[in-house]
């Protein structure tokens, strides 16, 4: 099949398929800092809910849900840069 890897991403999310990959024992890294839009002209703007995660979950998940609809949850994870939500918690 020669859009194998279009049709895997299309279906399933990425943290599922970052999840199978750390389970297959494959290299899962975040990429570096920095937000940029995935098509030009794209704009997130809302007021900012903040949490200190430092590689809690939980902490993110009571952040997460104590926000409202127009809110942009920004978390800082000191001093580990990695990945801590995506597709399974957020909407």
């Amino acid at each position: 099949m020669e859009n194998l890897p279009r049709v895997f991403f299309e279906r399933y999310g990425t943290a599922l398929i970052a999840d199978a990959a750390f389970r297959a024992g494959a290299p899962v890294t975040v990429p570096q800092p920095g937000i940029y839009p995935l098509a030009r002209g794209m704009k997130l703007a809302g007021p900012i809910r903040t949490v200190e995660a430092n590689t809690d979950l939980v902490s993110i998940l009571g952040a997460a849900s104590r926000m409202r609809p127009e809110e942009v949850l920004l978390i800082a994870n000191e001093p580990v840069p990695a990945g801590l939500i995506g597709d399974l918690i957020g909407p």
